[in-house]
């Protein structure tokens, strides 16, 4: 009878070792799934991405230009060595900042994208 009893016991420890299993594969083919259409719309974003975030598009552009693109800038102050300005446009929504140096005459001489 004890014998009985401890084939019975093995046969559903058995049982649920098998659905735990299920359960874990099932899981990291979820978890394999998710991490794979996260990257696909990373990739998608990439390649949408405007060409006025190209550094060089801006130099020789007026600062309106970015101005129109960027909105209000997020810092801007008078460089007294060149008479240019430094305008920086930092936005929380996006991880991409521009930095732009211009001339006097508002035109872009420097731009750097900061990430």
């Amino acid at each position: 009878m004890r014998a009985l009893q401890s084939d019975s016991i093995r046969a559903e420890t058995g049982k649920v070792a098998d659905t735990q299993r299920a359960r874990r594969r099932y899981a990291g083919a979820v978890v394999a799934l998710l991490i794979l259409v996260a990257l696909a719309g990373a990739s998608m974003l990439h390649a949408a991405e405007s060409v006025h975030t190209s550094r060089k598009y801006w130099i020789g552009k007026n600062i309106g230009q970015a101005e129109k693109e960027f909105g209000t800038p997020t810092f801007s102050e008078q460089l007294i060595e060149t008479g240019g300005m430094l305008v920086i446009y930092a936005s929380g929504k996006n991880p991409v900042h521009f930095v732009f140096e211009t001339d006097p005459g508002g035109r872009i001489i420097k731009a750097a994208r900061v990430e």
